[in-house]
């Protein structure tokens, strides 16, 4: 395809980000991008590490030009998505590209490790560093979710030297930040194969090669001393008693894909075999961390 290309822009509050990404993606979207709706800068604040709260995002995904719009937007319906505002536009087909990179800039976690794509340098001085290309077709910003989990790795003193594992990896950010921060052994686990491929490419850009990436069944009979798992509310309350198996004694945890609303259910759903201890928020979304109790 040559000339333009169709872009379909839409502002939608926070919440909403992941089910129109979702929805421009099963469109055909061949790249996606979130940022703010306002005047918030994607970048974090280098001098203390804060992150701007975007409670309104613009995301937009970028089609060939004959996308039919009605079936995408009959697709924010069906999924219960609030469009506060749409509109499209085209773009030459030579500037969208260097257009979506120029919108992905490093960002900065728990006031010392860097997440940059391949095409920005960290700041000079930078020990801890991920490189990150973001998969242009499942959005370019990082959810809140991961920049708990990201946060609470940093932050924490239960890393180095632990056997780590990233349950959901995704694109193994969280596994690769534990590698980082010192970790003695990391494993990453994902149901998707499609996941673990992105997870070990990454892992090999990282020269962390010595992540164990597998399939959530492979990791059988394993003990760990931290599990970190970024998914879904419905997944983390079915997973307790297994966790509880695979941590060791007095192990800890920290989970996150839940709305604040959802925290206290995922509290419930752990109570039994956890001590958990701490809460986060970052807008609409928590997570939750503790110990593994009954030591």
């Amino acid at each position: 395809m040559t000339g333009a290309w169709l872009t379909y822009t839409c502002r939608v509050r926070e919440p909403d980000v992941p089910g129109v990404e979702a929805c421009l993606e099963e469109a055909g979207a061949q790249a996606i991008s979130c940022q703010a709706a306002e005047d918030d800068r994607l970048v974090v604040d280098a001098r203390d590490g804060s992150r701007p709260l975007w409670s309104v995002c613009e995301v937009s995904g970028l089609f060939e030009p004959d996308t039919d719009i009605a079936k995408l937007e009959w697709c924010f319906s069906l999924c219960a998505v609030v469009v506060l505002q749409a509109w499209a536009a085209t773009l030459p087909d030579r500037n969208w590209y260097e257009s979506w990179r120029q919108q992905v800039k490093p960002q900065l976690f728990g006031g010392r490790l860097w997440v940059c794509p391949t095409w920005h340098d960290p700041p000079a001085g930078t020990e801890l560093v991920i490189r990150l290309d973001p998969g242009m077709a499942f959005g370019t910003g990082t959810h809140a979710t991961t920049a708990m989990c990201l946060d609470w790795l940093v932050e924490s003193s239960l890393v180095a030297g632990a056997k780590v594992l990233d349950y959901g990896c995704g694109s193994g950010i969280l596994a690769l930040a534990a590698a980082k921060l010192g970790a003695a052994e990391v494993t990453a686990v994902d149901i998707d194969p499609a996941a673990r491929t992105v997870c070990l490419d990454n892992a090999a850009l990282n020269a962390s090669s010595d992540i164990l990436v597998a399939d959530p069944d492979a990791i059988a009979g394993r003990q760990y001393d931290l599990i970190v798992a970024n998914i879904l509310l419905e997944p983390l309350t079915g997973l307790a008693a297994r966790f509880a198996g695979l941590l060791g004694p007095g192990g800890s945890i920290a989970l996150s894909g839940v709305l604040q609303e959802q925290s206290e259910c995922l509290l419930a759903a752990y109570s039994g075999q956890f001590k958990m201890e701490t809460r986060r928020q970052f807008g609409e979304w928590a997570l939750v961390a503790g110990v593994r109790d009954g030591f």
